[in-house]
């Protein structure tokens, strides 16, 4: 009975509320659903790719090749495993193509045979052997390479053999910092590549004839027990599939996060359509009290109400979003780099269902709670029926689930407060904005009449004084929606401001160069009319104790972790390389303690140490701790003088850790440097001279990596500035219903006015001067406040300098002033040109 009543007959009586709560959930949910879609599709295809990812079942790898001691470890271990397996080194080097006399920097994938033990290897022609040379599409394409072309790579000279079309393992690598080569492992030390400190990595890959999950983990437990170093890593398919999912994950996040937005901002729609609904079905529900139903069976009614339309939207919204998925899966597997099925998973897409439910539901329990002090009895007595108050408390359980669902969204607890606590923000600065804009309002205009100086300025200002919260929902509604565009513009101008090239950002970053190559290079380069510049030494180094307490790394929980947990898990890693130096870069700033003294560290004291910011966080350090690192085997201690923030964008020759010089300077190390900003030719034949006379060193171009980063950050930015513009938009329809109904609830006074001789155009000027007014301020809010959190956003999490763009700030104003606008015309446009007979029949 109870059912019928609260949602058969309610339905029938009130089909128009009922449409239109069902719209508002639709547009505020459709955005997050949308995402889960994309995101349970990316994670069950990492999921089912994790093996081809990894290539093998399972691998042992470090950034140095395993010592004898640690390779007769992992053969004790496997002896008696049926198994096969392969090595992998991977290194960056500079290589040059011989027909167009052009060199720059590949990643070299040296492989055994059997590789890969997943996946394939897809060629332009051909198969694929491992005993030849391949290079990939991006390479060839850029060199224009024809068949039987010839590639130096350090001291060795081959035949391309094939263009590989793609590679399995590659996944979902957002950008690489070169193309990579494919090249016959046995071949490698032939070319001279590996040096001491050069960088890449050796891996070991194992493929088991007969394996379980429970045995994967029984022989990386028993990897780890006997090979002690942490430098060596053992890695899982999952692991793998963890790892290349990292950069969809964060869009996906930011993505969702935006999309929040949209949801609140039908949520507030969905407080106040239930609140105007159960204003005026109050009567009706205060006779059904006193026919005997219970408040609380009157509650239940209204929450089941809720839920069977809550249910039917999510029904129609997977029926929309199907269909919408897979047309739009080919334009979002060419985006996200990686090929979607065009089938969705239904149980994928309703993840995030339960906090959906929970958040449309809790938003009401304010409204429910003020039903219950309603006095029933007496509102039947009453001359103007009244709800019963609600409380500020009432929406705690809104506001917990809200800050729950925002880090849930984000997988980070920072990024889920940054963005809480920015969405309060902007609440607690609105409703100050109108609580404060209507007194002065008030004191004002005091007992002055209408004509002020017009009477529509005068009805209108009084208008604004007079309206109660639903003038703060409104003002919150565009001010957030507001904030959102002008956050997403703001954060992208500065992000591209810093990726620009210049002429403070370096042309080349120079590594890998060997001691007794950094002079001659050094001369080579002054007499090309290129001289390098902050040439750095780099050495290899482990934390072993701080403050005389042996350094344990935190193992890592298996559980759900935030991404703070894995940025610390990979930070705390007690291998590091660190420098020598007794200057900054300019990307560098002492936040704590003093500059290093001059002369170097003498030997009565201890050298001191400086450490980066996020670094000395993550391993909660401060200055006066007491360091002991180990260098190959000798120890050195030292204390921590300064703390320094690192512009990391810079592309300098930045480090964690820097040591006062005097201490470390005999210690083995390679070079690093950096060639400033200059005419390209002198780059290129810089590149050209170091190849043929030291093939080891390698070079970064920092304008094409620039470049790459860009391309990147363009692909994020267009997803979360559509999914911006899509929360604007919900919060446009909110603000229609809004207006048109505060129009509806002064049909009388309309109604007066046209009865005084008002016109429609003086009219419409009425509500243009009250409306107009609340928008303007709000938009006004809205993007001030969405310059101010990008300013917080990019100064905290992205180290980027202050700025501001004024056409970003003045055209969306423009624009949005206009759509305002047209909303309030829209939702007034049959009142102000009805008779006065008919607004007072309808009132």
């Amino acid at each position: 009975m109870i059912f019928r009543f609260f949602f058969l007959k309610e339905v029938k009586k009130f089909p128009f509320f009922f449409l239109l709560l069902a719209f508002t959930l639709l547009l505020g949910t459709m955005g997050l659903m949308g995402i889960s879609i994309v995101s349970s599709q990316v994670q069950e295809k990492l999921k089912n790719k994790a093996n081809e990812l990894l290539t093998s079942d399972i691998a042992v790898s470090a950034r140095r090749d395993l010592f004898p001691e640690e390779q007769g470890s992992l053969k004790k271990i496997f002896a008696d495993i049926p198994h096969r397996e392969y090595k992998i080194v991977d290194v960056y080097s500079m290589i040059t193509h011989l027909r167009v006399k052009a060199s720059r920097l590949v990643e070299i994938r040296a492989v055994q045979n059997g590789f890969p033990f997943y996946g394939k290897l897809t060629l332009r022609n051909g198969e694929y052997h491992p005993d030849n040379l391949y290079i990939s599409k991006d390479l060839a394409d850029l060199w224009q390479v024809q068949a039987d072309d010839e590639l130096q790579i350090g001291d060795v000279i081959l035949k391309v053999a094939g263009v590989v079309e793609e590679d399995s393992s590659l996944g979902l690598r957002g950008f690489s910092l070169a193309p990579r080569i494919y090249f016959p492992l046995e071949k490698l030390s032939a070319t001279g590549l590996i040096k001491p400190g050069a960088t890449g990595s050796f891996a070991y890959h194992f493929h088991l004839n007969n394996f379980s999950e429970t045995k994967l983990q029984e022989i990386k437990k028993a990897i780890y027990a006997n090979i002690k170093d942490s430098a060596v890593k053992i890695t899982l398919p999952e692991d793998s599939s963890e790892q290349t999912g990292r950069v969809i994950n964060t869009l996906t996040n930011f993505m969702a996060l935006s999309a929040l937005i949209g949801l609140i901002l039908s949520l507030v729609g969905v407080f106040y359509l239930y609140q105007s609904h159960l204003l005026a079905r109050l009567k009706d529900l205060c006779l059904l009290n006193l026919h005997g139903l219970t408040k609380g069976h009157i509650i239940a009614g209204i929450i089941g109400q809720f839920s069977a339309i809550f249910v039917l939207v999510m029904v129609v919204e997977l029926f929309l979003m199907v269909p919408v998925y897979e047309i739009l899966a080919p334009a979002l597997s060419n985006n996200l780099g990686i090929e979607l099925t065009p089938d969705v998973n239904v149980m994928g897409a309703l993840t995030d269902m339960p906090f959906l439910y929970g958040l449309s539901l809790f938003i009401l329990v304010p409204l429910l709670f003020g039903l219950m002090r309603t006095p029933m009895g007496l509102q039947l007595k009453a001359s103007k029926l009244s709800m019963g108050r609600f409380r500020f408390w009432d929406f705690l359980p809104f506001i917990l689930l809200l800050w729950l669902f925002s880090c849930y969204l984000s997988h980070s607890f920072r990024t889920g407060n940054l963005f809480f606590g920015s969405l309060l923000l902007v609440f607690l600065v609105s409703t100050v904005m109108v609580r404060t804009g209507q007194w002065i309002i008030k004191k004002i205009i005091g007992n002055k009449g209408l004509l002020i100086p017009t009477i529509e300025n005068g009805i209108a200002l009084r208008s604004l004084t007079r309206s109660g919260h639903k003038l703060t929902l409104s003002f919150l509604s565009l001010a957030m929606g507001a904030t959102l565009i002008s956050l997403i513009l703001q954060l992208d101008k500065m992000i591209l401001k810093e990726f620009a090239l210049d002429n403070k950002k370096p042309s080349l970053f120079i590594f890998d160069v060997q001691e007794d190559q950094m002079e001659p290079l050094q001369v080579m380069a002054q007499a090309n009319g290129s001289p390098l510049a902050y040439i750095t030494p780099m050495i290899r180094a482990r934390l072993e104790k701080v403050n005389d307490k042996k350094y344990v790394k935190k193992k890592r929980a298996y559980d759900f972790r935030s991404k703070e947990e894995d940025e610390d898990a990979r930070f705390r890693s007690n291998n590091l390389n660190l420098t020598y130096r007794d200057y900054l870069t300019e990307s560098e700033r002492i936040i704590k303690g003093q500059p290093f003294p001059a002369g170097g560290a003498p030997d009565h004291r201890l050298p001191y140490i400086s450490i980066e910011k996020r670094w000395a966080q993550r391993m909660d350090l401060d200055i006066g701790d007491k360091l002991t690192f180990d260098i190959q085997g000798v120890e050195f201690e030292g204390t921590v003088y300064n703390i320094r923030e690192v512009k990391w964008t810079s592309f300098y020759p930045n480090f964690f850790v820097t040591i006062e010089p005097g201490m470390i300077d005999a210690a083995p190390k390679t070079f690093l440097a950096i060639l400033p900003s200059g005419p390209k030719e002198k780059k290129l034949e810089l590149q050209r001279l170091s190849v043929e006379k030291f093939p080891n060193v390698s070079f970064i171009d920092v304008g094409e990596l620039v470049g790459k980063l860009s391309g990147l950050f363009e692909k994020s930015r267009q997803a979360i500035e559509v999914i911006s513009w899509l929360s604007l938009l919900v919060g446009l329809v909110i603000l229609y219903g809004l207006s048109h109904d505060q129009v509806y609830r002064r049909y009388y006074d309309l109604a007066l006015m046209k009865s005084l001789g008002f016109s429609a155009t003086r009219l419409r000027l009425n509500l243009l001067y009250e409306f107009g007014a609340l928008f303007l301020s709000a938009l006004t809010l809205g993007l001030f406040l969405g310059w101010l959190i990008a300013q917080l956003i990019g100064r905290e999490v992205f180290k980027l300098s202050p700025s501001v763009d004024w056409s970003r700030l003045l055209y969306p104003a423009g624009l949005l002033t206009v759509l305002c606008l047209v909303t309030i015309l829209v939702s007034s446009w049959r009142a102000v040109r009805a008779k006065p007979r008919e607004l007072l029949s309808d009132s």
